[in-house]
């Protein structure tokens, strides 16, 4: 049979075609060059699990796909993961490798996270090591545990706490959107933490062994906490008022914080002083809250029950100058000011009796205080109590260790006008007020 030339030439274009489509076909679908390793090469994977990792699984770099997993296989001390990557993509040998989830069915891939650019970069016959927190939360052993809390809520009570529920989280989803943001946020912060946190739980060994010894007083708690939590649902509407009315009383306590703010810190930091000398004389304290109970029970004795009108049977004996006033110590008297100067002067803070310890002036005086630091030792300030010098007196509060007053003058006064003559020899009245001014005739009637 005889082919014409316009056969002819349509049966080489046909032939032409089908070796031009079966060569695309074995190089883009079939993917011919690839299996033959041409243009790509090959790293191995060391997992702990397999991670729902399957053949012919996706590998991306930054997002883009730059080749497939080509075999899994099991080996003893995990599993071994084969990746055929593309020549053309230079990935440096730093690279974080993780396996990621595409949907619930199980659609993983291999993502490579880059944390520079920079070489060295992988090559053929590259071994990379997987940590178990780059692998996905395994979709299986998660449903067995959301079908064990299905089936540990009672049926009847299952409706419940689905209405609760929707109460509980309707209308939120910007807010539940926002946890779970921060949920993701946290679990990534937690996977670079691998390392600390699981040091940390191996020193929790320890102090789960004392929660060991100690089941007994913790079941005796959760029995007591049971028991509260049964009076809370109990007072269940007690409970919802308080929940309704909280807000407002935290806003009333945000704006009177809002109010002190200023103040607040100035007190603080004054109180600190204050705790330091609390700290200091705690154990007198103590002494005194043990004493005062019995002191108040053993003054209601002095009430006569009996009288009818509730006299009170206590006698006052009044003293004077037995003994004499302590003036060893302080400032002298001619550095005393007027009764009618009210202004507060600067004075030394060392102002105390200072007699010997035996003395009987101002027995109960600051130079016969405790020192609670040091027992056994009596000095005035603490300071004095941890310094190691002994007591030293100033004197004996003797008559002739007094410092006198100012000498006091005599002289006469005319009495119709009021005038006399100082030492000074000048004249002056007796109701001559400090500015030199005579006196209004109306302060003669308000004085």
């Amino acid at each position: 049979m005889m082919l014409t030339r316009f056969v002819r030439a349509q049966l080489a274009v046909f032939a032409v075609l089908a070796i031009v489509g079966m060569a695309l076909v074995g190089v883009d679908y079939v993917k011919v060059p690839a299996a033959l390793g041409i243009g790509n090469y090959t790293v191995t994977l060391n997992l702990p699990a397999s991670g729902g990792l399957y053949r012919f699984s996706n590998v991306t770099y930054r997002g883009i796909n730059v080749g497939q997993v080509s075999a899994v296989s099991v080996v003893p001390d995990g599993v071994r993961a084969t990746l055929r990557l593309r020549s053309s993509t230079k990935i440096p040998r730093s690279v974080q490798v993780r396996v990621r989830s595409m949907s619930a069915i199980g659609e993983q891939y291999v993502d490579l996270l880059p944390s520079s650019t920079a070489g060295p970069y992988l090559h053929d016959g590259e071994v990379l090591t997987v940590p178990a927190t780059a692998l996905p939360t395994a979709i299986g052993p998660l449903l067995d545990r959301a079908q064990t809390l299905l089936d540990s809520v009672p049926q009847d009570r299952l409706r419940e706490v689905i209405d609760e529920s929707f109460r509980a989280f309707g209308g939120q989803a910007p807010a539940m959107s926002k946890l779970l943001d921060s949920t993701v946020s946290f679990v990534n912060q937690t996977s670079d933490a691998a390392e600390p946190t699981r040091d940390l739980v191996q020193r929790l060994g320890p102090l789960l062994d004392d929660q060991a010894v100690t089941s007994s007083e913790i079941r005796t708690w959760v029995s007591g906490l049971a028991d509260i939590t049964g009076q809370v649902q109990a007072a269940d509407p007690h409970v919802q008022s308080l929940l309704q009315s909280g807000p407002a009383t935290a806003q009333s306590a945000q704006d009177l914080l809002a109010q002190v703010q200023p103040t607040l810190p100035v007190l603080l930091k004054n109180l600190t002083s204050v705790g330091q000398v609390l700290l200091t004389y705690n154990p007198a304290i103590e002494q005194i809250m043990l004493l005062l109970p019995p002191l108040e029970a053993a003054q209601t004795t002095v009430v006569q029950t009996g009288a009818p009108d509730g006299a009170a049977a206590v006698d006052f004996v009044m003293e004077a100058n037995d003994p004499a006033a302590c003036t060893t110590g302080y400032l002298p008297a001619s550095a005393r000011r007027s009764p009618t100067d009210f202004s507060i002067p600067d004075t030394p803070s060392d102002l105390y009796c200072k007699v010997p310890r035996d003395s009987k002036f101002a027995v109960r005086g600051s130079r016969n205080l405790p020192c609670l630091a040091v027992p056994g030792k009596r000095a005035p300030t603490p300071q004095e109590c941890a310094s190691d010098k002994p007591y030293t007196a100033a004197g004996t509060n003797a008559p002739d260790e007094i410092d006198p007053a100012p000498a006091v003058g005599t002289t006469g006064y005319n009495p119709a006008d009021g005038t006399y003559v100082g030492p000074d020899g000048k004249t002056y009245r007796v109701d001559t007020p400090p500015d030199g001014r005579a006196p209004a005739w109306p302060s003669l009637l308000t004085k």
